[in-house]
């Protein structure tokens, strides 16, 4: 209870600190933030990241994806675009399958789009639930 507390401080304060322009900075704290939800398997609190159109699909593949755990996620930005405010992350993550405990390692493009819903702006994720075969 205290961690979701946190958590939600957390989300709030990135939100209030995200400027209308979609800053980079905004956008890799909420990369950092997303990814790291992924690793520690907060698919509920790292849905908040993501985009309304997508939040079904992302739900559903989350839920198939449980025999699955992230060791490791690291994101590099690949395409930020100020004018547009859209951004191109490719994320390595290291994983292993519960069943197996076999390392292994998958790419995911992640697209992500800055958005404005009423008085808020922030960023969001517009690409599925990362594939980890």
């Amino acid at each position: 209870m205290r961690y979701a507390a946190f958590l939600i401080l957390v989300l709030t304060a990135i939100a209030a600190c995200s400027t209308p322009a979609g800053d980079r900075e905004t956008l890799e704290q909420s990369i950092k933030l997303y990814n790291s939800m992924l690793q520690w398997q907060e698919t509920n609190n790292a849905s908040l990241f993501v985009a309304a159109k997508q939040l079904n699909d992302f739900i559903a593949a989350a839920d198939a994806a449980k025999n699955k755990r992230i060791v490791e996620a690291r994101p590099r930005i690949t395409m930020f675009d100020e004018m547009k405010k859209e951004a191109e992350v490719r994320v390595e993550f290291d994983y292993y399958h519960k069943t197996d405990n076999k390392l292994r390692t998958a790419v995911d493009v992640q697209k992500w789009v800055f958005v404005t819903e009423g008085k808020e702006a922030h960023w969001k994720l517009a690409s599925p639930y990362p594939v980890l075969p």
